[in-house]
C-alpha cells in the first residue's frame, strides 16, 4: 500500500439529522482548523429541517470543497459515515459528529502527524471535553475486557495515555483505505452503540494499530438525536442487542465464548431485573440477527491476525 506523503489532504465527514442549529455552531470552527485543498463531506441522513438549504448556502472563506451527499431514508450513524467515506478523496478522514468543535488549534497536525511515521495505524482518537474551559476534565480514551461473558468498556481514569480499545466515533480520525478494506462500519449494529468499538476492535484483531491523542482536544457536548427518536428505554435495548452481536461477531477465544454461554442464565434473570426487561428484550433481538452476524464473522474471520486477548492487552 503506498503511503502518502508528510503533508496529506484531509477529509472531514460529518453525518447529521436534522441538526441544521448544530451545523451553524460546529462546522465555523471545523473550518478554521483545516487547510486549502482539505474538503468537508456532510452526509444528511434524510433530515427534515432546513439543513440541505443551509449548507448549499454556507460559504467558507477558505479554498475548502463542501460536499453535501443525503440519503433518501434515514439509515442512522453507521450507514451515514459509510456513505461518507466512500464519497471523501482524501487519504485520511477526521470523523465528527454534527455537535463537536475542534479545540486545539494545530489539532489537524496531531491528528495527521501519527499516520505519516506509522503505516501501520488504522485510527487515533481525539480528547473530548464538555465545556471549554482550560480545566475541563477531558474523557475519550476507554479501556475495557471481558467480564461476565461480555466485552464491557468503560473510559479509564488515566486520560493521559496513548492506548485505547477504541476511538470514538464522535472524534476521531483513521487511514480512509484500511477503513474500506475491512468494511467500514457496520449497519448490522443499528440505530446505534457499539459500530465504533467493532470497528476498532476488527481494526486491531487484523494487526493495526489504534491510538488516543490526549492533547487533540474537542469540544463535544453530545446533543444526540438518538434517544430523542427511539426513546430512552429501546435504546437501551438496543444496547444489550448490540453487545450480544459484538460478542458473536469478533470473539473467538473458546474459553471467553464459554464465559458468554455460563453467564448467560444471570443476565437473562438477575441483570434482566435491574434493567426492567431490556435485556431479555436485546436478546430476542439480537437472535432475529443470528443468521446476519454468522455471515458476517464468516467475512472478517480471514482478517484476524490476533488473538481476543491480544487485542485487549493492547489496550490496558
Amino acid at each position: 500500500m503506498k503511503h502518502p506523503g508528510s503533508d496529506p489532504a484531509l477529509s472531514v465527514v460529518i453525518p447529521t439529522f436534522n441538526g441544521r442549529h448544530l451545523l451553524q455552531k460546529h462546522l465555523p470552527d471545523v473550518v478554521a482548523m483545516l487547510r486549502d485543498g482539505d474538503e468537508i463531506v456532510i452526509v444528511d441522513d434524510a433530515s427534515t429541517d432546513d439543513t440541505a438549504h443551509w449548507v448549499k448556502s454556507f460559504s467558507p472563506e477558505k479554498k475548502i470543497k463542501i460536499k453535501y451527499e443525503k440519503h433518501k431514508k434515514n439509515a442512522r450513524f453507521a450507514a451515514a459515515v459509510n456513505t461518507g467515506v466512500q464519497a471523501a478523496k482524501h487519504p485520511f478522514v477526521f470523523l465528527i459528529n454534527n455537535d463537536v468543535s475542534p479545540l486545539s488549534q494545530d489539532i489537524r497536525e496531531r491528528i495527521l502527524e501519527p499516520f505519516v511515521h506509522d503505516p501501520e495505524l488504522f485510527a487515533v482518537g481525539c480528547a473530548e471535553v464538555a465545556t471549554r474551559e482550560k480545566d475541563a476534565s477531558i474523557s475519550g480514551r476507554g479501556t475495557g475486557g471481558f467480564r461476565r461473558g461480555l466485552l464491557v468498556h468503560w473510559y479509564d481514569s488515566n486520560q493521559n495515555n496513548s492506548t485505547t480499545l477504541w476511538t470514538s466515533g464522535g472524534s476521531m480520525a483513521f487511514d480512509r483505505a484500511k477503513f474500506l478494506e475491512i468494511g467500514g462500519m457496520d449497519t448490522l449494529f443499528y440505530p446505534a452503540y457499539e459500530e465504533d468499538r467493532d470497528l476498532s476492535y476488527r481494526a486491531v484483531k487484523h494487526g493495526w494499530k489504534i491510538k488516543f491523542l490526549p492533547q487533540a482536544k474537542v469540544l463535544h457536548q453530545h446533543e444526540t438525536t438518538n434517544t430523542s427518536v427511539f426513546g430512552r428505554k429501546n435504546m437501551e435495548i438496543m444496547s444489550w442487542k448490540n453487545q450480544f452481536l459484538i460478542v458473536w461477531k469478533n470473539i473467538t477465544d473458546r474459553n471467553m465464548l464459554l464465559q458468554h454461554v455460563l453467564w448467560l442464565p444471570y443476565h437473562l434473570t438477575i441483570t434482566n431485573w435491574k434493567t426492567g426487561g431490556a435485556v431479555v428484550r436485546g436478546l430476542w433481538r439480537a437472535l432475529q440477527q443470528f443468521s446476519e452476524v454468522r455471515r458476517k464473522r464468516r467475512q472478517v474471520a480471514r482478517l484476524w491476525e490476533r488473538s481476543d486477548r491480544a487485542v485487549l492487552r493492547m489496550a490496558q
